[in-house]
């Protein structure tokens, strides 16, 4: 009895630390800004726009790290606050499929700028840059889209002119083919991976690349395995299946939840600094304003060598 309480100290301390790292990201996640001049990202983007867009890599990457900050800040100060409500001897209502569906949310988005980012190899981050592109508009434009413009035309959607269903069918057909135009130019592009091999795949670049502030959560085996299981858990809460269930009760509730801020708030901490160290200029003062805790200082010097 004294073990399994010694070990449910331990877990809601870890908890509580993991959440107060949570909520201090979201500053640069409200904060966007340019790349420096003649830093690794903004050579990415120099010369390189299929879409029109002069921002190309930055702009598929910075919004995924943006949404991770929000949505773990949401759940660590959630977490936050129950915690301090069980120091008071308190039972709140955890709001477990809530919390796990934020925390899955933060670490698939992060996950994302990981996975495009991490290649020392400017082309490779190019394509992994169109991959990602061509993935979203593929499931936008060619499924979601196109039902609505039917929906729309059958009068299924109430009160919609025929002048706005013609406008947003002329944008959907302009989408369409600059997607058509984007595949042909790339014939041999593969598709960009699911979200949980994207995430497992982010995970173990972070194992062979452990960055400088780890608390040892990484170095010492929270890899694409845990990233994974973490993934599999938080899918099904979201989509309510029950095999979870058997883990929401008991220490096991709380291993979930205190794996979850771990595997969220350590991908979106690294995707911080892996943005930021190709973002500033290898040399000379950043133009960029420091929003991310000093902390990830060390670990965005040491990964900018690699991008240099």
């Amino acid at each position: 009895m004294m073990g399994q309480m010694a070990a449910m100290i331990d877990r809601m301390v870890r908890i509580r630390q993991r959440a107060e790292r949570g909520t201090v990201l979201q500053p640069w996640g409200l904060s966007p800004q340019n790349a420096d001049e003649g830093s690794s990202l903004f050579l990415d983007d120099d010369g390189f726009a299929p879409t029109g867009d002069h921002r190309f890599v930055q702009s598929l990457t910075l919004w995924p790290v943006m949404a991770a900050t929000d949505t773990v800040w949401s759940a660590s100060d959630e977490m936050l606050k129950i915690h301090a409500a069980m120091s008071k001897g308190e039972k709140p209502n955890l709001h477990i499929p809530s919390v796990v569906s934020l925390l899955r949310s933060g670490m698939e988005s992060a996950g994302r700028t990981v996975w495009a980012l991490s290649s020392e190899d400017r082309e490779e981050r190019r394509r992994r840059a169109l991959r990602l592109h061509i993935q979203e508009q593929e499931k936008y434009q060619a499924a979601f889209t196109k039902r609505e413009i039917t929906e729309m035309r059958a009068g299924k959607i109430p009160n919609m002119p025929v002048e706005k269903i013609d406008l947003f069918e002329e944008g959907h057909n302009e989408a369409l083919a600059d997607l058509a135009r984007l595949k042909a130019a790339y014939p041999n592009l593969p598709g960009a991976p699911g979200f949980k091999p994207m995430a497992e795949e982010a995970g173990k670049w972070l194992n062979t690349h452990v960055p400088q502030h780890d608390y040892g959560e990484l170095a010492v085996g929270f890899n694409e395995f845990a990233f994974g299981r973490f993934y599999s858990a938080s899918s099904a809460l979201a989509h309510g299946l029950t095999w979870v269930n058997k883990f929401l009760v008991g220490p096991d509730l709380f291993v979930l939840l205190s794996d979850g801020l771990a595997a969220a708030v350590n991908m979106t901490e690294c995707a911080i600094a892996l943005y930021e160290a190709q973002a500033q200029r290898p040399s000379g003062k950043s133009d960029r304003v420091r929003y991310y805790p000093e902390r990830l200082e060390p670990t965005v010097r040491e990964w900018a060598t690699l991008y240099a």
